[in-house]
């Protein structure tokens, strides 16, 4: 029994002597991790404000620049002289919007093409003659007068509201596309059609852009009726587009 108690004395002596020692090294070693990983935390936090930082810089540059290409568009809106110079300059600043645009005119209760972009294939935007029915959304936009989306994920099913695609725009299953009308006289003239690869809310974006250029060539259109009718037109100066190119042959419809 005595020969027992030796041996706990003797455990618990070496026991205390590891003991504080082993207690320093084990708190250190905590102490090390908590720092380690509250560094590598504060590491993925910072990393993570960068990053929040750099795509806030890159949207506040891609606004300024959508804020200063709708300025120049309506400016050169506000300078056309004639229906047909309103058109082209409309085609060509929406085609800075979106991926693709059609500007199709009302005739004699059809849609006839007037300019296009981004449209491959051997076809004339010319060449496009359709009936309202045949227009798909693009015709009920005529009827409706309001603008009409359509995201991708509705075009590779027919949508009972918004109807069929415009048959030059068959490939479109994978864009977002959208039609708006541009009014003169409280009815119709024209629609445009553009349409853009699907991608997370741009079709909002760049669909808000042409609403407001097609509302403001509205604007511009019935003001130039009236001084038509008044007689104060000012002298016609045709829009030229960037290539030179004045584009299609003025047409009052």
């Amino acid at each position: 029994m005595a020969l027992d108690d030796d041996i706990r004395v003797a455990v618990d002596r070496v026991l205390s002597d590891v003991r504080a020692p082993l207690e320093s090294a084990v708190h250190g070693l905590a102490q090390n991790v908590a720092v380690e990983a509250a560094d590598e935390c504060a590491r993925v936090a910072q990393v993570e404000i960068d990053e929040v930082y750099r795509a806030a810089e890159v949207k506040t540059g891609e606004l300024r620049a959508s804020a200063t290409r709708l300025s120049d568009a309506i400016r050169s809106l506000d300078e056309a002289r004639s229906l047909g110079d309103v058109l082209n300059v409309l085609a060509d600043c929406s085609r800075r919007e979106a991926d693709r645009i059609a500007v199709l005119v009302v005739r004699g209760g059809r849609l006839r093409g007037y300019r296009w972009s981004g449209f491959n294939g051997p076809a004339h935007v010319r060449s496009i003659d359709l009936s309202i029915t045949q227009a798909g959304f693009a015709g009920a936009v005529v009827q409706t007068g309001t603008m009409a989306l359509r995201p991708a994920a509705d075009t590779a099913t027919s949508n009972p509201h918004l109807g069929a695609l415009p048959p030059f725009a068959q490939d479109a299953g994978v864009r977002d596309a959208a039609a708006l009308p541009i009014v003169l006289g409280g009815a119709v003239a024209a629609v445009l059609y553009a349409d853009s690869p699907a991608s997370d809310d741009a079709l909002k974006e760049w669909s808000t852009a042409l609403d407001l250029l097609t509302r403001h060539a509205s604007r511009v259109l019935e003001a130039m009726t009236i001084r038509r009718i008044t007689g104060l037109s000012p002298p016609f100066a045709p829009h030229r587009r960037a290539d030179g190119d004045p584009g299609p042959p003025v047409s009052v419809w």
